[in-house]
Formats: structure tokens, C-alpha cells, sequence
């Protein structure tokens, strides 16, 4: 015989699963650093920073 779904447990998890999937991507983000440089600014970089997005300007 099929086991019955408790929709209450079942909504409960899925927004626990949202709420952490949420905060995960929140804190991902928080360590992502944006920077404007030129391309020559950007060329002359000995090295890249992690977690840093360039945007190159002219």
C-alpha cells in the first residue's frame, strides 16, 4: 500500500530547502567584488583577484 504524503511536512521542507538555498546564494554574492578598471589597468594585474568580477572600461 502507497504511503500518504503529509502536505503540511511537505510544504514545511520545501521551504526549508528555499530558505537555505536563499541564504546560500545571498552569501555567495556578499563575497563577489565588483571593480571598474581599464583594459590596460586590467593587463597590467600581476594577478587576478578571486571572487572579483572585472568590468573593463575604455
Amino acid at each position: 500500500m502507497a504511503k500518504k504524503i503529509n502536505l503540511d511536512e511537505l510544504q514545511q521542507t520545501a521551504q526549508t530547502l528555499k530558505n537555505y538555498i536563499d541564504t546560500t546564494i545571498d552569501n555567495r554574492m556578499n563575497k563577489l567584488n565588483i571593480k571598474t578598471i581599464s583594459q590596460s589597468e586590467y593587463d597590467s594585474l600581476e594577478s587576478k583577484e578571486p571572487n572579483t568580477l572585472y568590468l573593463i572600461t575604455d
